[in-house]
């Protein structure tokens, strides 16, 4: 369940990230929605959703050094999740990061 829940975060940091870029926040959301939260908003949480994935992986594999390389591993999954959500899908963005954000707070 814990990398069901790194994952989880991760997926839904990177998320974050993306929304908080003009490009992908302009192809994501609808014209009314897209000044609603600021970049920096989006940008700080993300950051935060990070740091939990990264802890959570050390805690998780028992070290620092484990916990690493096991987190660099799911947060590359999930941003070529991101990136392909980004590509084909980008107005499911916003859902699957809030969905993503549910399932990683309760796997956690």
């Amino acid at each position: 369940m814990t990398s069901l829940a790194c994952f989880a975060l991760g997926l839904a940091a990177f998320a974050a990230l993306s929304l908080a870029m003009e490009r992908h926040r302009a192809q994501a959301l609808r014209a009314d929605m897209h000044r609603l939260v600021s970049p920096l908003a989006y940008r700080a949480g993300a950051w935060l959703l990070l740091l939990a994935c990264v802890a959570l992986c050390v805690r998780a594999c028992g070290g620092v050094g484990v916990g690493l390389v096991f987190c660099c591993a799911v947060l590359c999954a999930a941003g070529w999740a991101v990136t392909l959500l980004l590509l084909y899908r980008p107005h499911w963005l916003p859902w699957v990061g809030v969905g993503a954000l549910g399932l990683g707070c309760w796997a956690a």
